[in-house]
């Protein structure tokens, strides 16, 4: 799929968020109308989502990941599996205006030639020019960026441009870095937070995505629901009745206005996270075999003995 598909599918499935968010907005409003107004309805807006599910799925249905495992998870449907491919194909590099001027400038000029050695030509003109301002590494970094990337270029608020690039799964050489990018990994010993004045080094979109999949395997009720309710019963026979916790005072320490933490609330929510690391642990085997690139086990499976026993196949049985 080209560069400019991909993109396309990114703005279908952000378009198509933002139609749900204000339909259900609408919907709540509307309930609370008069009855004069009883006869309004969202309808509208939900033919409006059909219409954008079809065209994310039109586009889906040329993509392998989708067909072989995506498209066949209770759940995840297109909506889910299109901004999941989007968002891994798709990145966003940030360059100045004045950088993306001496792009313009490069590829506008090229526009006037037509044989090779004409573009040859002007190639090492535009790298001479360029180098004598920036230097050699970033004259062939700016210049690296093809005519389609400068015309898909998106002006920011600040002044400067976003140049979307090819990323893909190959981008992951471990699973555990495909964790991490969905902010599914663990920093002392629990689920990373944002904090004032910090960066994140995860994907937020993607963080949101985990957590709709996590409450569609819940409901769903196939092959990652029976791995929610397994870890379900091994952490309550290992934290309940309260106080077995080993977090239970640090919970108990931070609370406010409860007297006991929720464990239960806890364990619901540790089980459904481990059932969405699997699921994204199996997309991310399953993806790289497509592509025909190499696949290594988590760290923890690797380097400290950690075993897992279920696997793609396994999984995609139970969906049937």
């Amino acid at each position: 799929m080209s560069l400019t598909r991909y993109l396309e599918l990114r703005s279908l499935v952000d378009v198509l968020y933002d139609v749900q968010d204000v339909r259900m907005r609408t919907a709540n409003r509307l309930r609370i109308m008069p009855k004069e107004t009883s006869s309004l309805k969202v309808s509208p807006l939900k033919e409006l989502e059909k219409q954008l599910t079809d065209e994310i799925d039109l586009i889906l249905q040329n993509e392998p990941i989708y067909n072989e495992f995506l498209g066949k998870i209770r759940g995840v449907g297109p909506r889910i599996s299109g901004s999941i491919i989007a968002q891994t194909m798709i990145r966003f590099e940030k360059i100045s205006s004045e950088e993306y001027n001496r792009l313009k400038r490069h590829h506008e000029s090229h526009a006037e030639y037509d044989t090779q050695s004409d573009v040859a030509s002007q190639d090492k003109r535009d790298t001479q020019l360029i180098s004598a301002s920036q230097g050699k590494n970033d004259t062939q970094h700016l210049l690296a960026f093809s005519r389609e990337q400068y015309e898909l270029a998106q002006k920011t608020a600040q002044g400067g441009y976003l140049i979307p690039t090819r990323r893909g799964i190959e981008a992951f050489d471990t699973v555990s870095k495909y964790w991490a990018w969905w902010g599914l990994h663990v920093v002392d010993g629990h689920a990373p937070k944002r904090k004032r004045g910090e960066n994140i080094n995860w994907n937020t979109t993607m963080r949101t995505l985990s957590w709709k999949i996590g409450k569609q395997f819940v409901m769903q009720g196939r092959g990652y629901r029976q791995v929610i309710d397994k870890e379900k019963d091994r952490l309550t026979e290992q934290r309940l009745p309260l106080g077995k916790c080993p977090h239970y005072e640090e919970c108990k320490a931070r609370l406010k206005k409860r007297k006991e933490p929720a464990c239960k609330g806890h364990i619901h929510a540790m089980a459904t996270r481990k059932a969405v690391k699997l699921f994204v642990s199996h997309l991310y085997q399953k993806w790289r075999r497509i592509e025909g690139l190499p696949t290594r086990p988590p760290y923890v499976m690797e380097y400290m003995g950690h075993t897992g026993n279920i696997s793609v196949e396994q999984i995609l049985e139970e969906e049937e």
